[in-house]
Formats: C-alpha cells, sequence, structure tokens
C-alpha cells in the first residue's frame, strides 16, 4: 500500500468537517458511483492526509497546490499525487454541492502529468517455456499453479482476478470453447465473458478432472482453490509466478518481472500477431482505447532489423523488377526458338 494510503499518518477524522458529512460522502462513493470498498478507504486516507495540513477551512486552491508540493517533496510519484488531488476532488465536489462549503477548491488544480513507463512483458519463446514447458507437473499443487498462469495469461487476467474465478460460471459452447465470467473486474460496471484459447481449455478441462478424481475441495464453486475450497489471493499468485520463472530459467536482466507481466505479454504477443487494437481493448477489458495503445509500442527486436533492412541514410531501397525481369526472359527465349534450325 502507497504511502498516502496509510491512516496511521493521519488523524481518525477530518479536522473541522461534520463527521456525518464524511460518512455520507462515503456512503456515496460505494453505493452510487459504485468504487469497491477497498478504494473508498484508501480515499478516505487519502481526504484525511489533506485536511490534517490545511490552516484554513474551507480550503482554498492554494491549499490544494500546497498539499501536492508536499506530497512532492515527500518523494510520492505522479501516481500517489494524482490519486490524491481525485480523492480531494471528489470530497470537495460532494461538499459543496450538498451547501456544505461555498466552492470546489479544487477547480483549475492540474494533476500531474504521468510519466509512462515501459510496459515489461516476456517474449513469446518465454512465455511458451514458462507456460507448457518442462518439468511438467507432477502433483495437484503444481498442476493447479500452472493452469492458473495459463489462464491468466490466455485471457488477459488481472493477478488479483484470478484468485476469484469461479469453476461453477464456466461455459462451453457447441464447438468445445470455454469461457471465463470475469465477476465486478476493476473499473467495470458489468461482467465479462472472455474466451480461452483451445490449448488452454484443455488444460482447465485436465485440472478440473485431476481435481475432481482426487476429491480435491468437494463442492467449491472456485476454479483455483485451497484444499479446504477456499479462494486464493494474490500473495498465491506471486509466489506460483516466482517458482515458475525460477524453473524455466527465464531472467529478468533490466526488466522487472511482475504477475501482472503476462497480462501485457499477452496483449505484445497478440499485436503481434495482427490483431486488431479494438479486439486487444476487448480481451484486456480496458474502458478507453488510449489505454491500450500503449502496446502499440516499437519492440527493440524490431527496431533493430528496422535499422538493418533500412537504414534511414539509405533512404528506400528499390525493389528488383521481377515482372520485367521474367518478360525479357521469355523474349529472349522466344528470339532464340525463332532462329532455331
Amino acid at each position: 500500500m502507497s504511502r498516502d494510503s496509510c491512516s496511521e499518518h493521519a488523524p481518525s477524522t477530518i479536522a473541522t468537517q461534520p463527521p456525518a458529512l464524511f460518512a455520507e460522502w462515503q456512503d456515496y462513493l460505494l453505493t452510487v458511483r459504485g468504487l469497491s470498498p477497498r478504494t473508498v478507504q484508501l480515499y478516505a486516507g487519502r481526504v484525511q492526509r489533506f485536511f490534517a495540513t490545511v490552516e484554513a477551512d474551507p480550503p482554498g486552491r492554494a491549499d490544494v497546490e500546497r498539499h501536492l508540493k508536499r506530497l512532492f517533496l515527500d518523494g510520492l510519484g505522479e501516481s500517489a499525487r494524482h490519486g490524491a488531488l481525485l480523492a480531494v476532488r471528489s470530497f470537495c465536489e460532494y461538499r459543496a454541492g450538498h451547501g456544505h462549503a461555498g466552492g470546489n477548491a479544487t477547480l483549475g488544480v492540474q494533476a500531474p502529468r504521468r510519466y509512462r513507463r515501459e510496459r515489461p512483458h516476456l517474449k513469446r519463446p518465454e512465455a511458451e517455456a514458462l507456460l507448457y514447458g518442462q518439468p511438467w507437473p507432477q502433483d495437484l499443487l503444481e498442476l493447479r499453479d500452472r493452469v492458473a498462469l495459463i489462464v491468466a495469461y490466455s485471457a488477459g487476467l488481472r493477478p488479483g482476478e484470478v484468485g476469484s474465478l469461479r469453476a461453477d460460471r464456466l461455459e462451453e459452447d457447441e464447438q468445445g470453447r470455454v469461457y471465463l465470467l470475469i465477476h465486478r473486474a476493476k473499473w467495470s460496471t458489468e461482467d465479462h465473458r472472455i474466451p480461452l484459447d483451445e490449448r488452454a481449455a484443455r488444460h482447465v478441462r485436465l485440472w478440473l478432472a485431476e481435481r475432481s478424481a482426487a476429491g480435491w475441495a468437494e463442492g467449491s464453486p472456485f476454479l483455483f482453490c485451497s484444499r479446504e475450497g477456499q479462494p486464493l489471493g494474490r500473495h498465491w499468485f506471486w509466489r506460483a509466478w516466482e517458482r515458475r520463472l525460477g524453473q524455466a530459467g527465464i531472467r529478468a536482466g533490466s526488466r522487472t518481472l511482475t504477475p501482472h507481466c503476462l497480462r501485457h505479454s499477452v496483449a505484445t504477443h497478440a499485436l503481434e500477431a495482427g490483431w486488431s487494437l479494438k479486439a486487444v481493448q476487448a480481451l484486456l477489458r480496458h474502458q478507453s482505447i488510449q489505454t491500450t495503445s500503449v502496446y502499440l509500442h516499437a519492440l527493440p527486436e524490431q527496431l533493430a532489423r528496422l535499422q538493418h533492412q533500412a537504414n534511414p541514410l539509405r533512404g528506400r531501397r528499390k525493389r528488383p523488377d521481377l515482372v520485367g525481369a521474367a518478360q525479357a526472359l521469355l523474349e529472349d527465349l522466344s528470339r532464340a526458338g525463332s532462329h532455331a534450325p
């Protein structure tokens, strides 16, 4: 959890604010905006931190800007400061809209520009080795973890979405394609049904058959669960990811390889395979296609190939006139045939 969301650095209530108003705002975020309880808790901590530094009430635009500068000096990055402004803006808008303040202190305050970092991903041979390479799992625990990684890649899942998948909500159509139901995903207001590729679907069927034969977690609705049938969280997926990276001999190098890079990897590989940007957006369930467009980066290997094949200083290479050469060859053969005895 980021430092700006830690409630121990802020008072338990907002100074000079009616406690009922603060509670009503949180209820509004939950019931009207549809934010998750964890997000609401983060917003509340950020607003508490802001009002703990405000000397006058109601605060003004200068107070908001000073708070953002203070967060910068504390070492918080662009995303953390952007999140702090979003939380304070939400509370100020709610307070002003309900007649508790003369205006909105965040009007005109520009959010800090986010630095767009490189999206680390696995190369296709690395992904193949990680998901389907040797050694193949010898027990149910290892098989569960391997199939979970396969499903996360095939469906473009976030690490936190894997453990909540339900086996009782899998669907199979007439062609044998298996579909996952993604329920209450991040920033989403609807369920999503995502198809698995044929290879991943076979491994899901294998896992379910082996699990049923061994009497594993009978009656549990979750696709990946403990022996007792309980859903698994992020820490389990991290451990499975790190263990498999070591088994496959994949080295990070200059990359930061986290489980989330499986999602980056399938997006990059799909675009390389010729998928449209809209199709990748649907797979990743992005609200905006601009979010998906970050995967349109030019890979270093592609740049190196272009430098070799079409160096900017050499200009455009002339393609050989194969049609003209073939016509000339036919004319020569025709003339040679006409002079034959």
